[in-house]
């Protein structure tokens, strides 16, 4: 019959804005007459490939000041690699086990980093005696690649290189970054603005934000 112990959560603020990322491109009366095929569905994808690779960049390595906090910018030091210039395999060990199993066990955890350093540490299960590879390549279609179990994400917006201090792998429960979009992306078409020179404008754009709400679920590794 004792009573229950009152505990009190603590929660912080994180605010999260709306900055915009546009692009814009002019096409020639000419050349929407004579073209053989949907030129407005080719620019609304190539402008929205824009505005992807643009937010991505951001959401990856922004510095959180007038932009995105990035998802490196925002992780906290889980494993600090012997090496400046090499990765091995105990060292993505103790990366993936700096974080506590209650966001590892979870769908949304996994690795990320640049293909050039995927590719180092593929390297290091060939011509290795042991039988378990830490690297499982996938069978599926659009499936992850595996990394001792988890899955493995390219993100060509990381670092390139393995050098001194660069913060070249990610391991995260990804739920605990958070983005915001302020409505999906937009296309616009300018019909009147550039007609004096027989042109059609075209905008895209798209209000976004981001921010890691828990750093003990979001980690890096970084070279020595």
């Amino acid at each position: 019959a004792a009573a229950v112990t009152v505990q009190d959560m603590t929660f912080a603020n994180k605010q999260l804005s709306a900055y915009n990322y546009a692009s814009q491109v002019r096409v020639s009366m000419q050349l929407l007459q004579d073209n053989a095929f949907d030129l407005n569905a080719f620019l609304a994808e190539s402008m929205g490939e824009r505005i992807a690779r643009a937010t991505n960049g951001a959401f990856t390595t922004g510095t959180g000041s007038s932009q995105p906090q990035g998802i490196v910018t925002g992780s906290t030091l889980g494993k600090t690699a012997a090496s400046a210039t090499a990765i091995t395999a105990d060292e993505i060990l103790d990366l993936i086990h700096s974080i506590d199993p209650s966001y590892r066990n979870k769908e949304s955890f996994g690795l990320m980093a640049h293909d050039n350093v995927i590719s180092a540490i593929r390297a290091l299960g060939i011509g290795s005696s042991n039988d378990f590879p830490i690297f499982i390549p996938s069978m599926e279609a659009g499936q992850p690649d595996k990394l001792f179990g988890h899955n493995v994400y390219y993100n060509n917006d990381m670092e390139s290189s393995i050098a001194t201090g660069k913060k070249t792998l990610i391991a995260a429960d990804f739920s605990k970054y958070v983005v915001r979009s302020a409505g999906g992306v937009q296309f616009v078409r300018l019909n009147e603005r550039y007609m004096d020179e027989l042109e059609v404008g075209f905008v895209a754009y798209a209000r976004k934000d981001a921010a890691v709400l828990d750093t003990r679920a979001v980690k890096h590794l970084l070279q020595a």
